[in-house]
């Protein structure tokens, strides 16, 4: 629904508490929140013991191709990677708000 992107619609119905979390995760390690959660998923999606089906949508192509960069840079990343440790960070922005795996009800 656009939330995690860099300028979240102004008719997404997340709480303002949340849409905080998402400004200051974006902030953190140099690296956009749309880029820094489609690499999470990717990798938990690829090393899952029975790899999971993973929906990722795009509106450009520039999208899908980001997707693919970042697809092979979490291919590429070794254990003690950077990005892991941003992702936990985001992760605990958003734990600390009380929104991590956290959802609403949909109509």
């Amino acid at each position: 629904m656009g939330l995690l992107k860099s300028d979240p619609p102004p008719w997404h119905p997340a709480p303002q508490d949340l849409r905080q979390a998402v400004v200051n995760a974006s902030k953190i390690g140099g690296m956009d929140l749309p880029n820094l959660a489609t690499g999470y998923s990717l990798r938990h999606t690829i090393s899952a013991e029975r790899p999971l089906p993973l929906v990722v949508g795009f509106s450009t192509p520039r999208e899908v191709h980001e997707c693919i960069k970042v697809w092979r840079e979490v291919q590429a990343e070794g254990p003690s990677s950077n990005r892991r440790e941003i992702e936990e960070h985001a992760r605990n922005i958003f734990r600390d708000a009380g929104y991590l795996d956290w959802s609403w009800a949909s109509p």
